[in-house]
């Protein structure tokens, strides 16, 4: 991470603040880690989001995630209120939007955003809370349009020997 921060001119205060920094700042730190961890941009976006969800629940932000849902669709359908809560702290966050409906055994989640290029890392995010909730699942990108998509997800109990 030294390395990068030094490649990019950055330091802690760009990391710890509350202060937003631009999209071009986010895709080159991006391009940075995955250049240094030998991964494509859409599998470094991926693992972060996975990561995030980690970091998230054990770190500041659990009790928000708790409040947020109690089980993977309850936490879905309340993404844009939990967002609410995120431009209280940061004003200038352009924060996402979710939407979820049922569709037979699964259910399809919709992404929109003012930002474009984000899809594997909300795959990520959408995998990390399955594991969070402890579900076996598959994440389908069915849909795509500048800004926007739409994943299917089926998900299941995991079963005991796996959940250990």
């Amino acid at each position: 991470w030294a390395l990068i921060e030094r490649e990019l001119a950055i330091g802690p205060m760009e990391q710890i603040s509350f202060e937003c920094y631009d999209d071009a700042l986010t895709d080159r730190i991006a391009q940075a880690a995955a250049k240094a961890l030998n991964l494509s941009i859409p599998e470094f976006q991926e693992r972060v989001g996975r990561h995030w969800v980690n970091y998230a629940r054990t770190g500041p932000y659990g009790a928000v995630m708790d409040f947020t849902g109690l089980n993977f669709r309850e936490l879905v359908g309340n993404l844009d209120r939990m967002h609410c809560a995120v431009t209280t702290l940061a004003p200038a966050a352009q924060v996402p939007s979710f939407t979820i409906r049922d569709d037979g055994d699964a259910v399809v989640i919709g992404y929109n955003s003012a930002r474009t290029g984000a899809e594997p890392m909300v795959a990520g995010l959408l995998r990390g809370l399955l594991d969070d909730f402890g579900l076996d699942g598959e994440i389908e990108q069915i849909a795509m349009a500048p800004g926007s998509a739409e994943f299917r997800v089926t998900y299941r109990e995991r079963a005991a020997a796996d959940a250990a």
